[in-house]
């Protein structure tokens, strides 16, 4: 389990000073173990004030671009984990892997365990400059939250418990650490423990972070009883499957509008034609000299007439009909990806979940697949 806090690091009016203080302090021999729990990326842990100095120089003059005393020059991040859940070369591995996909790889940092207090963490100093020295890392809303699912995600891949509502902006705190849910509990469990022999062939073929990236969803999500997924992965179905034969009965319905709609204006532009073909008693001249529109008139009536149409309806009246459609169909089309989204989310959660629970062998799911 790892809580986490991020904060942007501003120059205070002298760059080299200010990074230089959060470099010393995440660095500092007594609480690093002389030096040993400290690494770099893409930098020299010795001579990274000086690299992410020389990087924001090479940025200026590239982009032209100075924020003055709002310039931020490094973000300092730090996870911290519940005591004797991992040792500081584990807490240091960790920080790194969180460093290195917090940033994509993009920027430079410093990673270093302390280990001056009862539980360890992890502190990381990256540099606000990314390695191309031609942009920055621009900080956005919920960042802090997102931060978080993203240790999450790591101490879940790694074997470790997470909290269930982590504090945003503080360490460790013991009151923090709730209980969780029944089948959060179940599901942790068996990512933790041995597991049994089907799911390490899952584990194998479908990686660990599927399995943890199921569990953050159902903690996300509130879903803390089995029954509970099962529900709401059946009603997400329901839902999709019940708006997607909506929008196939709006379409079809708007193809048949188009279709009378182009055998009403015919028959209108052809029906004199027609009618005076009748009372002339079916002339063969007349019929020579107007054959194509006596034709598409005879067309037209034929279709009404499979249409079982005894009044033609206006034009008007079908223009109206078919915008009502497509303004229906528009606020489903809004809705059709977010609840095939979640349908599928759902339904992925409780096959993951069964199979770790071990209620589903692991050969049914990927028979299931080959079958697609």
């Amino acid at each position: 389990m790892a809580t986490t806090w991020m904060k942007a690091l501003h120059n205070g009016g002298s760059i080299a000073v200010a990074l230089g203080r959060s470099l010393d302090y995440i660095g500092n021999d007594d609480k690093t173990n002389g030096g040993e729990l400290v690494v770099g990326y893409e930098c020299d842990p010795f001579t990274a004030q000086s690299e992410f100095l020389f990087s924001k120089q090479l940025y200026t003059q590239k982009t032209g671009r100075d924020q003055g005393k709002n310039n931020v020059i490094a973000y300092h991040i730090r996870m911290s984990f519940k005591h004797d859940e991992v040792t500081a070369e584990q807490a240091l591995e960790l920080g790194r892997e969180l460093g290195l996909r917090w940033t994509k790889g993009k920027h430079q940092f410093i990673v270093a365990a302390h280990t001056n207090t009862k539980n360890p963490h992890a502190h990381i100093v990256f540099n606000s400059v990314n390695l191309d020295c031609d942009g920055k890392f621009q900080d956005f809303k919920r960042s802090a939250i997102t931060l978080r699912r993203l240790s999450d995600q790591i101490c879940l891949e790694n074997g470790l418990s997470i909290i269930e509502k982590p504090g945003l902006s503080k360490g460790f705190n013991r009151k923090e650490y709730l209980h969780k849910p029944k089948l959060l509990i179940d599901v942790q469990a068996k990512m933790q423990q041995g597991y049994g022999a089907g799911f390490e062939k899952w584990a194998k073929l479908q990686n660990l972070k599927e399995s943890a990236k199921t569990l953050l969803f159902l903690q996300e999500n509130g879903i803390n009883d089995y029954d509970l997924l099962v529900e709401k992965a059946d009603v997400a179905t329901k839902n999709f499957n019940r708006m997607s034969a909506r929008t196939k009965q709006i379409e079809s319905r708007q193809s048949e509008i188009s279709s009378l709609q182009r055998h009403i204006g015919a028959y209108l532009k052809t029906k004199d034609i027609y009618a005076e073909y009748k009372r002339q008693k079916f002339s063969k001249k007349f019929y020579a000299e107007n054959e194509k529109a006596i034709s598409v008139c005879k067309t037209s009536k034929t279709f009404f007439n499979e249409q079982n149409l005894k009044k033609l309806p206006t034009i008007k009246m079908l223009q109206a009909e078919y915008a009502k459609l497509e303004a229906e169909k528009k606020k489903l089309y809004a809705n059709y990806k977010p609840a095939r989204e979640e349908m599928i989310a759902l339904k992925l959660a409780k096959q993951n979940v069964d199979i770790i629970l071990g209620k589903r062998n692991i050969s049914e799911k990927f028979h299931e697949r080959g079958a697609r």
